[in-house]
């Protein structure tokens, strides 16, 4: 097993230093010799990158299947700032995967995980990000008026920010939420709002 996994980290260096431009189109392979060759670094970013790969491609279980073997390779790195603010992209991404497959309850939870994560780290940025995904799947779900608190949270976070891309993803998902319920009105302001910004 241990002169597996040294062959699999053989084959990963010997893949980039011989073929850089080929390695870039054959992240899945890379990400597989990463894996089992556990060099963890290198298995987080060619997992998250064949993901993403796997996502455009509308390969969604793929694309799943990737992610989660991206966390579970980052789950043997140290902690540190960088590897927690990796661990938040890596659940929105994953998330925004599982929501495509209609899985809203996993992927509140990986929301939730995700804003733990970024209010322990105090990342702003990203914790709108993940409270506008919360925002649309309570939305999905029906929970308009948690889709409107949370809205509002995103809303002040843009504000404090200065995030204009964020201020307009908060007017849209705040309009829709007010567009459900009923209240046309305050909808149409909303979204007048996310076309002025």
């Amino acid at each position: 097993l241990e002169r597996r996994r040294v062959l699999h980290a053989r084959i990963v260096e010997a893949l980039e230093a011989f073929a850089p431009d080929w390695a870039a189109e054959q992240v899945e392979r890379l990400a597989h010799h990463a894996l089992r060759g556990e060099v963890w670094g290198k298995a987080v970013t060619y997992c998250q990158q064949a993901g993403a790969r796997a996502h455009d491609r509308a390969a969604f279980r793929e694309a799943v299947a990737s992610f989660e073997q991206a966390l579970q390779a980052l789950a043997h790195l140290p902690e540190s700032g960088d590897t927690r603010g990796l661990a938040i992209d890596l659940r929105l991404a994953l998330g925004g995967t599982v929501f495509v497959l209609g899985e809203y309850g996993r992927r509140l939870a990986l929301l939730g995980e995700a804003e733990a994560l970024a209010r322990a780290l105090d990342d702003r940025t990203r914790l709108g990000r993940v409270l506008a995904g919360k925002a649309q799947v309570l939305m999905n779900t029906g929970d308009h008026n948690g889709a409107i608190a949370t809205g509002q949270q995103v809303l002040e976070l843009a504000a404090a920010l200065g995030d204009s891309a964020l201020q307009g993803q908060a007017y849209f998902r705040l309009g829709q939420a007010y567009y459900y319920i009923g209240d046309f009105g305050r909808a149409a302001e909303l979204f007048r709002r996310n076309v002025e910004v």
